[in-house]
């Protein structure tokens, strides 16, 4: 859904999508294999088996984001669901498709 990049929100929780992070302020970029949930420049070293290793220090999902602001919650989510249906959605219209009935 995101990889669209037609909306700037989470279509289910309508949280705004973030670009930086919300402590060092760099772009996210997730070219390390942290995951998308960690910042890829904030780090915490910690030593193991002699070595120094990186490990995430900032957990994106700690900073809730603003709601989208929207007075027809309905239309919105009829727009956001022409592109990444609800989950089930695909089955409610199988009829359409000529698919359960």
């Amino acid at each position: 859904m995101w990889s669209v990049r037609l909306f700037g929100f989470d279509p289910q929780t309508l949280e705004k999508l973030i670009d930086s992070c919300p402590v060092c302020g760099k772009p996210l970029g997730w070219k390390l294999t942290y995951g998308v949930a960690f910042c890829d420049h904030c780090y915490r070293p910690e030593e193991f088996a002699g070595s120094i290793w990186k490990y995430p220090r900032v957990d994106l999902r700690d900073f809730p984001q603003p709601l989208v602001e929207v007075d027809d919650i309905q239309a919105l989510q009829f727009v956001t669901n022409l592109i990444d249906p609800a989950p089930g959605a695909e089955r409610s219209l199988g009829h359409y498709r000529g698919g359960d009935r």
